[in-house]
């Protein structure tokens, strides 16, 4: 008997897959987005904190020199630099006569970084791929800045030395990480000597 009744088959239909995929496209377009988003996210963080470890590595290691420097060289005789606007050498007494540390922001092998020489044991603090802009200017006690050309020998007058650099990190401009980090310091004892 035939009742003029079809039997349905399973499955579904044509325009159920359609819109079905539809939906599950907007659902996986808002996932993906969400991960792009917390990605980019994670490596500005990352960047962020490489830039300012390395700015506060930078002035670690010369407020801890500053500290005990007594004066600056001002010979220029290697590894030592005269007084600079890039370069500079602390003299540091000790029990037995006088250390040096030497920071310089050169050129070398077609690499430009910042250095710190310390009695003939060189670190480099950073390279010109995260930075930029370093600048040293010296000053007397009443915190007039001395011109770099006025030291032809001994620099009796430089009483505080600032230190000022930029450090950047991330090659993308939505990722990229930039701080400027500065520093002011007294030679040890040295508002005393003046």
């Amino acid at each position: 008997m035939n009742t003029g009744r079809h039997k349905r088959r399973a499955g579904f239909t044509l325009v159920e897959i359609l819109v079905s995929l539809g939906l599950s496209s907007i659902v996986m377009l808002g996932v993906f987005s969400s991960y792009i988003f917390v990605a980019r996210h994670l490596v500005r963080l990352s960047n962020q904190q490489a830039v300012e470890a390395t700015g506060r590595r930078i002035l670690n290691y010369f407020a801890k020199d500053m500290a005990v420097a007594t004066s600056i060289d001002t010979s220029g005789s290697s590894p030592r630099v005269a007084p600079t606007a890039t370069g500079v050498t602390l003299i540091i007494p000790t029990s037995t006569g006088s250390d040096y540390a030497t920071y310089s922001y050169a050129t070398v092998v077609g690499v430009t970084s910042l250095t710190r020489n310390y009695n003939g044991t060189t670190i480099t603090l950073a390279d010109s791929s995260v930075l930029s802009n370093v600048h040293i200017s010296y000053h007397t006690v009443d915190d007039t800045a001395i011109a770099t050309s006025s030291f032809p020998g001994k620099a009796p007058n430089v009483a505080k030395v600032a230190l000022y650099f930029t450090v950047t990190k991330g090659d993308l401009p939505n990722v990229r990480r930039t701080a400027t980090f500065s520093t002011y310091l007294t030679l040890h004892n040295r508002s005393l000597l003046n």
